[in-house]
């Protein structure tokens, strides 16, 4: 665990904490400002980027240890992943992986990239699910949620040999089906709330259960 080198880096991370916890944002301006005290806006912001930018605080490290801790006190059920993307900065993206509790998203590790929502390839996908799999406790189960733009052959090859994850992603309704019956359009699948439809790519679609 990294130790943070002054009194004045804890004062300032709880700040910061709070900041995003009030304003529901994350750019420093919108946290400076529901920072409580006599300090100015202008004086708090300026605190906070000489945190982000010491050469010496690693954030990812020192949040470490307390998303290992919230990992181990919630793997006694299934852990349920998000995997979502965020705009941050200037035409920056931040890719996060969250734990659920109680309908909330808990951030346990994130990658900032350069480019759009949804530009990710598979790479980035990837290179923050290996980042995640170090901290799942022994024996835990994982269970991945995400959105269309993370359906992709490596991401997926990748989740297939992981032996206790399973995924539920979003999939684009122009997507084809092919069997021996021949080809069929996701869209064109009427499922109802509740309604399962199993494929294997070797035999035809089985009917709605």
């Amino acid at each position: 665990m990294v130790k943070l080198h002054h009194p004045g880096h804890v004062v300032t991370l709880a700040m910061m904490v709070a900041g995003i916890v009030l304003s529901k944002k994350a750019q420093l301006p919108k946290m400076a400002g529901e920072i409580p005290g006599q300090a100015k806006d202008k004086s708090l912001k300026l605190r906070m980027r000489r945190w982000v930018e010491h050469p010496q605080l690693e954030a990812e490290l020192i949040y470490l240890p307390f998303a290992i801790q919230i990992l181990q006190a919630l793997a006694h059920n299934p852990l349920t992943l998000v995997m979502d993307a965020s705009a941050v900065g200037r035409s920056c993206q931040v890719l996060m992986i969250g734990v659920v509790y109680k309908q909330r998203a808990l951030p346990l590790v994130w990658l900032v990239y350069r480019g759009k929502i949804g530009h990710t390839h598979a790479d980035c996908h990837i290179a923050v699910l290996e980042k995640l799999q170090p901290l799942i406790p022994a024996g835990a189960k994982v269970v991945l949620l995400g959105d269309a733009q993370y359906d992709n052959t490596d991401m997926l090859l990748w989740l297939e040999a992981q032996p206790a994850w399973q995924y539920v992603l979003r999939t684009a309704p122009q997507i084809y089906i092919h069997s021996e019956l021949g080809a069929l359009p996701i869209a064109d699948i009427q499922l109802q709330k509740e309604q399962v439809l199993q494929y294997s790519k070797l035999d035809s679609p089985r009917p709605p259960r």
